[in-house]
C-alpha cells in the first residue's frame, strides 16, 4: 500500500535536465566558439548563430539549474574578454578587457542573449 503512495506522488526534488553528460556537452560547444577559425565573438554575426543556441539553453537548464548554467555562460564572457584583449592590443590588461565589455554590455544589453542573465566573466582562463 504504501508504494502505491510513494509511486503516485509527484517527483518534486533533484535537477532532472541538469545532469554533467548535458552541460559538458554544452561547454564543449562553447569551446567551439573560441576556435581560432570559428566566429568572432563580439561582430553581430556571431550573436545572431550564437543567441538561438545560448537562450535555448538559458529556457531548458534555466528551468531546473540555473547555477550550474551560470557558470557555463561566466565561461562565454570569458571568451569574449579573452578575443577583446587578442583583437585590441591597447585592451590587453585583464580590467581593460573587462570593462570594454561591461561598456559593451551596457551599451547594448541584448547583443547577446546570455548578458540579461550575467555580465560577469569566469575568473578560470
Amino acid at each position: 500500500m504504501q508504494a502505491q503512495r510513494l509511486a503516485s506522488r509527484a517527483f518534486l526534488s533533484g535537477h532532472p535536465a541538469a545532469v554533467c553528460a548535458p552541460l559538458t556537452f554544452r561547454c564543449s560547444a562553447v569551446a567551439a566558439y573560441r576556435h581560432p577559425g570559428g566566429l568572432s565573438p563580439v561582430r553581430p554575426q556571431s550573436a545572431e548563430v550564437s543567441n538561438p543556441t545560448v537562450r535555448g539553453w538559458m529556457q531548458y537548464f534555466g528551468r531546473f539549474y540555473r547555477s550550474a548554467l551560470t557558470s557555463l555562460l561566466t565561461r562565454i564572457n570569458a571568451y569574449l574578454v579573452r578575443w577583446i584583449r587578442q583583437k585590441h592590443k591597447k585592451l590587453a590588461a585583464l580590467r581593460k578587457a573587462l570593462q570594454k565589455m561591461w561598456e559593451i554590455a551596457d551599451r547594448y544589453p541584448r547583443m547577446f542573449a546570455h548578458w540579461s542573465w550575467t555580465t560577469a566573466a569566469s575568473v578560470a582562463w
